[in-house]
C-alpha cells in the first residue's frame, strides 16, 4: 500500500528536473517589453527594390480583392528567402503586437525552416521545420520539427496547434476563388507561387 503512494512521489521527483529545465521563471517574463523586429540585411539597394515592389504589388492585389494585379508580373511569383524575409519583417515591424520577432526564414528543397522568438501566446525561442502539403485541395503546412526554448515538442501536438489556429485562416483564403488553385513549389532559398 504505501508503495503505491511513494511511486508517483517517484516520478515527480524525476519530472521536476526536466520540467524546470525546459521552462525557467526567468523566461517567463510577461511584463517584458517586445524588441523591435529586426529586418534581415543580405539585400543590397537593387534587391531591396524589387523587394520593396514585390511587396507593394502583393498588398494592393490583396487589398484591392483582385490577383490579376500580382499575376500580371511572373517575377512577382517568384521569391528569394532574403526577400521573404525582408516582407515578413516588415509586416512584422508594422505590426502592433507582432506573434514574434527575430524572425528568420530558411527556404530548403520542400521544406521552410522558421527560427524566433514567439511572444504569444508563450514567450521563448521557437525553431519549426514545415513542409507545405495538399489535402482535400488545400494547402496546409505540416510541421515536421519543432522546438520551443530547449524543449522538442512532438510533431502531432505542434501541428494540432497549428492547425486549429489556421483553420479559420485556411477556410477564408480558399473561399476567394482566384486561390482555388493556390500551389507552392519551395526550392533551395526560393518560393515559387502558381495562383
Amino acid at each position: 500500500m504505501k508503495i503505491r503512494k511513494l511511486v508517483p512521489i517517484f516520478i515527480l521527483i524525476l519530472l521536476v528536473p526536466m520540467v524546470t529545465w525546459a521552462f525557467s521563471w526567468p523566461n517567463i517574463n510577461f511584463f517584458r517589453k517586445a524588441e523591435p523586429v529586426q529586418q534581415v540585411k543580405q539585400l543590397n539597394i537593387v534587391q531591396k527594390i524589387s523587394a520593396e515592389e514585390k511587396f507593394n504589388t502583393w498588398q494592393t492585389g490583396f487589398d484591392k480583392k483582385n490577383l490579376d494585379l500580382i499575376k500580371k508580373n511572373p517575377q512577382n511569383l517568384i521569391l528569394s528567402e532574403a526577400e521573404l524575409n525582408y516582407m515578413v519583417g516588415r509586416i512584422l515591424s508594422e505590426s502592433k503586437n507582432p506573434p514574434i520577432q527575430n524572425l528568420t526564414i530558411n527556404l530548403n528543397e520542400g521544406e521552410i525552416e522558421i527560427t524566433g522568438y514567439l511572444l504569444t501566446p508563450m514567450k521563448g525561442d521557437i525553431d519549426l521545420k514545415i513542409k507545405p502539403i495538399y489535402k482535400e485541395g488545400k494547402l496546409y503546412p505540416n510541421i515536421t520539427y519543432s522546438k520551443f526554448k530547449r524543449l522538442r515538442l512532438p510533431t502531432s501536438i505542434a501541428n494540432k496547434i497549428l492547425y486549429s489556429n489556421l483553420q479559420p485562416s485556411i477556410d477564408k483564403l480558399y473561399k476567394d476563388n482566384n486561390l482555388k488553385n493556390l500551389q507552392i513549389k519551395l526550392k533551395e532559398n526560393q518560393l515559387e507561387i502558381s495562383l
